[in-house]
């Protein structure tokens, strides 16, 4: 499959959606907009114990809706002390735990196909011990160092470990500068490229429209974005936030309506995914109220 990404486009598209956060319209000016920016009661931000915190909650960070997971890990947090689940027992470990999250789904074969937090926690405790048993130590001298320590835990791939860089430079944690960070290439990000062309498959025409896998997108829009963090001089992690917040509350809404008069991004399409987002049909516009909104008679 070829695929095409159109840097002047991205720097369009990435303008217009930190411009929305920086000038606070809507959904910017929602109190606690940012679940993972909430820190948890009687915890100071940027410490020890709001980077433990961090460190476990960020790994917990897909398949399910972001504003539920921190919320249940704050809630888990009032009776599970993250600094000593390396020394508790399983059994508790997992009655605490069974009571904020469902348990993992699996497939017909028993296997599990979304994390398991129980084996996540119990596992990334028993790791960090390698690090004092502090995730701050995580911290290499370099960007890159950070990343290859970060992706030995478990349930951190690429976009996690961008997401915890993201939330421990911009908690003071971690003293990174912005524009060495990943950016963060999540289904809100990959939907807002397809739907604007920053990015595009092209190819034959076809009688029926060829899905595409995500994770096909990610180096190509990686690439590309950190490219216009670095020319642009456009901060990451504001440019993370701002496509998570459109996404999770503009496109979420799937009305065009709501795209012409609260976003600014002007996406063609809002493209059909499959459940699990493994798969797009980029051409496939899903919003109501799509076609032909203004075209008014005099």
């Amino acid at each position: 499959m070829q695929i095409t990404t159109h840097y002047n486009k991205a720097v369009k598209v990435s303008r217009a959606a930190v411009g929305m956060l920086e000038r606070k319209v809507y959904p910017f000016n929602l109190p606690d907009l940012f679940p993972d920016a909430i820190v948890p009661n009687r915890i100071e931000k940027g410490s020890y114990e709001h980077a433990l915190y961090l460190f476990y909650a960020c790994s917990l960070d897909s398949m399910r809706e972001s504003k539920s997971v921190y919320k249940r890990v704050r809630e888990l947090h009032k009776h599970l002390d993250f600094s000593t689940i390396h020394d508790l027992d399983k059994s508790y470990i997992k009655w605490v735990i069974d009571k904020y999250f469902e348990k993992p789904k699996q497939d017909n074969k028993g296997g599990v196909v979304m994390g398991d937090p129980i084996k996540t926690f119990i596992e990334n405790s028993q790791r960090l011990q390698a690090y004092d048993r502090d995730p701050r130590n995580i911290k290499g001298l370099t960007v890159e160092q950070t990343i290859e320590n970060i992706t030995k835990f478990r349930q951190y791939g690429p976009q996690k470990t961008a997401l915890l860089l993201k939330n421990m430079v911009k908690s003071g944690i971690w003293n990174f500068s912005y524009r060495e960070l990943p950016i963060k290439i999540d289904r809100h990000a990959i939907r807002i490229s397809i739907a604007t062309e920053v990015i595009e498959f092209p190819g034959k025409e076809e009688e029926e429209e060829e899905e595409v896998r995500f994770d096909l997108t990610v180096p190509y829009l990686s690439k590309l974005y950190q490219r216009v963090v670095a020319e642009q001089k456009i901060n990451p992690i504001n440019l993370n936030d701002a496509f998570w917040a459109i996404g999770q509350y503009l496109c979420k809404e799937n009305n065009g309506i709501t795209c012409a008069l609260d976003c600014e991004l002007g996406c063609k399409t809002r493209p059909y995914t499959d459940r699990k987002f493994t798969t797009i049909l980029p051409s496939t516009d899903t919003r109501k109220n799509s076609r032909n909104l203004f075209n008014y008679k005099n």
